[in-house]
C-alpha cells in the first residue's frame, strides 16, 4: 500500500510540474527580453520538479517529457532534425546532472553551494550549445555574430532561471527539523516543519 501511495504521488508531482513548466512556457512566450526573444521561465519549474521528485525514473520522466510538450505551445525554428534536436532536445537534456542532486537539509549551505555550481555549469553547457548552433545553422559559421546575438539572450534566460531556483529552494533549506508523526490506527501521517 505504501509504495501505491508514493507512484501516486511521483505521477502528481509530474503532472504538477509539467502543468507548471506548460503554463509558464505559454506566459513566457509574451514576454520578450533582448531581440524579441521570450524569457524562459518553464526552466526554473522544471528544474524545481526535478529537486523535489524522489525518484531518479520520476525525475528522468519529467525532464523528457517537458521539451516535448513545449514544441506544441511554442513551436520552435527549424532548420533540419539535428538543429531541432540539438537546440531544442540537447539543451534542456544537459541537466541530467541535476536529476542526482539530493538536497540534504543537514547540509543545508553545502547543498545550495553545490546545486548553484551545478545549474551555472549546466547553463553555461547551455549557453555554448546555442552559440554552437547559431555559428552552424544561423550564421554561416560567423561565431562572433552568434557568440555576440546568443549570449545575451540565453545568458540572461539562464540568470534569470538560476535567480528563481535558488530563492525557491532556500525556503526549503532553512527547514531545521522534519518531524513524522503517523498514527498507525487511523492511518495518518502528519509532517511539522519547524
Amino acid at each position: 500500500m505504501k509504495n501505491k501511495k508514493n507512484i501516486i504521488y511521483e505521477i502528481s508531482l509530474i503532472s504538477i510540474f509539467l502543468s507548471l513548466s506548460i503554463l509558464f512556457k505559454f506566459i513566457s512566450s509574451f514576454i520578450k527580453i533582448i531581440n524579441n526573444y521570450p524569457l524562459e521561465l518553464e526552466i526554473a519549474f522544471l528544474l524545481l520538479g526535478i529537486l523535489l521528485l524522489r525518484s531518479l525514473k520520476s525525475k528522468l520522466l519529467l525532464l523528457i517529457l517537458s521539451p516535448l510538450l513545449w514544441i506544441f505551445i511554442s513551436p520552435p525554428f527549424i532548420y533540419n532534425g539535428i538543429q531541432l534536436f540539438v537546440e531544442y532536445f540537447l539543451s534542456i537534456y544537459i541537466f541530467i546532472p541535476i536529476c542526482f542532486i539530493k538536497l540534504d537539509i543537514n547540509k543545508k549551505k553545502l547543498s545550495l553551494l553545490v546545486l548553484i555550481s551545478l545549474l551555472i555549469f549546466c547553463f553555461v553547457i547551455r549557453i555554448f550549445i546555442h552559440i554552437l548552433s547559431g555559428a552552424i545553422w544561423w550564421t554561416n559559421d560567423d561565431w562572433i555574430f552568434s557568440l555576440y546575438f546568443n549570449l545575451p539572450i540565453v545568458g540572461l534566460n539562464s540568470l534569470i532561471n538560476i535567480f528563481v531556483i535558488s530563492i525557491s529552494i532556500i525556503p526549503l533549506l532553512k527547514i531545521k527539523n522534519i518531524f513524522i508523526i503517523k498514527n498507525e490506527n487511523l492511518k495518518i501521517e502528519k509532517i511539522i516543519y519547524i
